[in-house]
């Protein structure tokens, strides 16, 4: 399938399909394509001793979790992949969308200067009250002072 026209619109997709894995390197075959809202929103840049803001969005009653994690990663799941290093994996929200289909929370930094220069990367997992979870929109956030 080709995807050209999808990545022209700039919006998050749920790409539905198999792993080929006969092919080197192992690849993706899109079967079919459902293009969703933006589904995490989170801070380019952080500071220390700051909130920072995060915004999942989904569809409306949705089970929203998001997750941080000190390094990407590769983890099939749920048909799809969560792209977080799953060796430290902490869970920093978790709730029901509202019914505009959001969910905003803020997560507050240490105020450390040791953190600045680290990078975190965040995702959320969205189970829709009817239909298979799916996992949102990387993040990848540089700490500053």
């Amino acid at each position: 399938m080709n995807l050209a026209a999808y990545h022209a619109l700039r919006q998050q997709l749920v790409l539905i399909g198999t792993w080929n894995t006969s092919t080197r390197p192992a690849g993706f075959d899109v079967t079919s394509v459902e293009v969703v809202g933006a589904s995490l929103g989170f801070p380019r840049g952080a500071r220390t001793g700051a909130n920072e803001r995060f915004d999942v969005d989904g569809p409306a009653g949705a089970f929203a979790a998001t997750f941080l994690a000190f390094g990407s990663g590769f983890v099939p799941v749920f048909g799809t992949a969560l792209l977080l290093n799953p060796s430290i994996l902490i869970q920093i929200d978790s709730g029901t969308l509202d019914a505009q289909g959001n969910r905003r929370f803020d997560l507050p930094i240490p105020a450390n200067a040791a953190l600045a220069g680290l990078n975190v990367w965040t995702q959320a997992v969205i189970v829709p009250a009817s239909g298979l979870p799916y996992t949102s929109n990387p993040g990848r956030t540089t700490i500053d002072r």
